[in-house]
């Protein structure tokens, strides 16, 4: 999310909305009638990310897009190129950004001025001490890598992420968090933001369907360590990595190098 809205902000600066057109009623979040009549004609004056969400400022309501699992902006597109399109933001300056989402998951939200601003996610985590605070805010008998994945705790962490951060910090995914030792969680709090500005810095990660509004991959795929690797060596030791899944999602890790 942090690489698409980089490549956003400079895209949509300063332009100015003319409508939200839904071409899937779910994918907008409220009345188009109502969401247009208080967002057409406002400009942008920021894109700006929070967690998972895309966020685009306008000036006193905010505009939010959350991709889900399959979910891709397009800004300016060929018609012809672009199936299983949700969604068209149109501007006045006659330019257009579409959602493409195959799964129907993605959703755009308004938010009008005087509403609390996703009120519910916890802080960012791409600064240690901020990522140090919630781990010792942590009570849950929860696994440490379902509680990196709870919204509410850190906003932002993807199954992707957690994965790889947990094997850097040599912590395995089933530790309850409310276990974590003092060198784990100082561990943790540091892989956390690595990974995620290393990922951030090599455009995202792409194994399916991502690409950024320029239609161009992410290339982080190539550094993953654990992520996708099933039962091939781990690049430390040596020894098959094993998928096992915790809190219903896919988890990679090495048994020796994040023993129970």
């Amino acid at each position: 999310m942090e690489t698409i809205v980089r490549r956003l902000r400079p895209l949509l600066s300063n332009l100015r909305l003319r409508r939200i057109e839904p071409l899937w009623p779910r994918t907008l979040i409220g009345d188009p009638e109502q969401v247009n009549a208080v967002a057409s004609g406002r400009r942008i004056h920021d894109v700006f990310r929070r967690g998972k969400y895309i966020c685009i400022d306008l000036d006193g309501p905010r505009i939010t897009v959350h991709l889900r699992m399959s979910g891709r902006l397009v800004f300016d597109p060929r018609p012809e190129s672009q199936p299983h399109i949700r969604a068209r933001i149109h501007f006045m300056e006659s330019r257009c950004l579409v959602l493409v989402d195959p799964r129907k998951f993605a959703r755009i939200r308004m938010w009008r001025a005087q509403e609390a601003f996703l009120p519910r996610l916890g802080p960012e985590p791409l600064r240690p001490e901020t990522v140090r605070r919630a781990l010792d805010g942590l009570a849950t008998c929860r696994a440490v890598k379902t509680a990196l994945l709870d919204q509410h705790v850190l906003a932002g962490i993807g199954n992707i992420y957690a994965d790889e951060a947990l094997f850097r910090a040599r912590i395995h995914p089933r530790i309850p968090a409310r276990e974590l030792t003092i060198g784990q969680r100082s561990r943790l709090s540091a892989a956390v933001p690595q990974v995620l500005n290393a990922a951030i810095r090599r455009k995202g990660t792409t194994l399916n369907d991502y690409r950024d509004p320029d239609q161009r991959p992410g290339t982080f795929q190539q550094e993953l360590k654990v992520y996708g690797r099933t039962g091939q060596p781990c690049f430390t030791c040596g020894t098959p990595l094993v998928r096992i899944v915790v809190g219903q999602r896919g988890t990679h890790f090495c048994p020796k190098c994040q023993k129970a």
